[in-house]
């Protein structure tokens, strides 16, 4: 929006950004006149504002005593952002920043304050101790979008938060939470024993949550990839020895989406189907009377109420403590590195935009200057194979495939 001009010509016209127009104020002989003049270009406005004076038999002069253009609220500007101003941003981002900056979110004590009135000291005393530094960086990151928006349409004053977290930069600066934070955020499940019950009771909580948690396990996908794969991405391979048997990596269904988008690089993506995988993805195609290629495969799957119940019920019968979906994606990839396979095979299976982040993310897996013996594959077998290799995994296979013989099982995907 277009500053005001200079000179009495723009007499009694002021810009409101709320209303998105120009309205014409002006006192005279004790009374007030106010109107919206439906336009953002001055030189209209000026005109109606002549014009609305003829019409009230006013003189043209200029008012004594003008009124500023309303304060606004960081609330109002962040309905706005929230409204318009998101605009092609991933829905992660629209979904978080929707959940923060509502009246109940972590920055809604903000809400109510002028945004001229918001310095670096307010927005630290909206920060809490308990918050981790991704929690306190979100909130700063979804504060920060508003004061931006807000400063594309006119707003003059500072943005605090730069100056907020060079404040908290300098205080945790050779901390060790300040390590912690700049660490690799890898966290897999590595003794084999607590993965094997994991996906035991993954099996045993229903054959959809079986399903699901051994397609994050041996396919490295990310949650949201995971729920948006449809029956028609799955290259079955001829039979369980052919190694062209793949997923096809299309699509992301992250949480605050609707519909499913491109993945997160942008690009699409073969990935190997691992023997075990294939079995079970296969017995799950027959209970679902096998569904044409468009259908997902867990067309009934919530990511929060999966989260909040199936998840949380097979980590507690599971005896494994906290964990998160994604530490099976960094099992996938450990466990991978482990074995031997180069990391640029793994980078690319994971959808990495290059091996440098796949090596930031796993380099103590890698085994640094220490030689290992890649481990070699069996006849029909793919990479991804080599988890089903682990002590314990062998005894799940009967529980996650079912006891069908592999004819039975070719029958009914063909």
């Amino acid at each position: 929006m277009k500053a005001k001009p200079e000179g009495a010509q723009y007499r009694n016209l002021f810009l409101d950004e709320r209303r998105g127009s120009i309205i014409y104020w002006r006192q005279h002989a004790g009374e007030v006149y106010t109107r919206r003049l439906d336009t953002l270009k001055w030189s209209v406005a000026a005109a109606r504002r002549d014009a609305i004076e003829d019409e009230l038999a006013l003189p043209r002069r200029r008012t004594a005593t003008p009124i500023p253009p309303p304060a606004r609220t960081f609330g109002s500007w962040a309905d706005d952002y929230l409204r318009d101003g998101l605009g092609e941003r991933a829905a992660t981002t629209r979904y978080d920043h929707g959940r923060l900056l509502r009246a109940e979110g972590a920055a809604g004590a903000l809400r109510d304050l002028p945004l001229a009135e918001i310095d670096a000291v307010a927005l630290a005393g909206l920060l809490k101790p308990a918050w981790s530094p991704s929690t306190v960086n979100n909130v700063l990151s979804a504060v920060a979008r508003v004061f931006t928006y807000a400063e594309a349409r006119g707003y003059a004053g500072a943005n605090p938060t730069p100056a907020l977290r060079r404040r908290l930069a300098d205080a945790r600066r050779g901390t060790k939470a300040a390590r912690a934070a700049a660490a690799p955020k890898a966290n897999p499940i590595e003794r084999p024993e607590e993965l094997a019950r994991l996906l035991a009771e993954a099996a045993a909580e229903s054959r959809e949550a079986g399903v699901f948690v051994l397609l994050l396990l041996d396919a490295g996908l990310r949650f949201g990839e995971a729920r948006a794969v449809a029956w028609g991405d799955v290259a079955w391979g001829s039979d369980d020895r052919d190694t062209s048997r793949a997923l096809l990596i299309r699509r992301n269904l992250p949480r605050g989406a609707l519909e499913p988008e491109p993945t997160k690089s942008g690009r699409e993506r073969r990935v190997a189907l691992s023997k075990r995988l294939r079995g079970a993805l296969r017995e799950h195609y027959r209970d679902r009377f096998q569904p044409g290629p468009e259908a997902p495969l867990f067309p009934e799957l919530d990511a929060d109420t999966f989260r909040k119940r199936e998840w949380r019920r097979i980590l507690e019968r599971a005896g494994i403590g906290d964990r998160d979906p994604k530490d099976l994606r960094d099992t996938y990839a450990s466990q991978l590195l482990t074995c031997g396979v180069p990391l640029a095979y793994i980078s690319a299976q994971l959808g990495h935009g290059d091996a440098a982040v796949t090596a930031k993310h796993y380099a103590r897996w890698t085994g640094g200057a220490e030689y290992r013996d890649p481990m070699l594959r069996r006849p029909g077998e793919v990479p991804a194979d080599f988890l089903a290799r682990l002590p314990g995994a062998k005894a799940l296979t009967k529980a996650l495939t079912g006891r069908r013989g592999e004819t039975a099982r070719r029958a009914s995907v063909r």
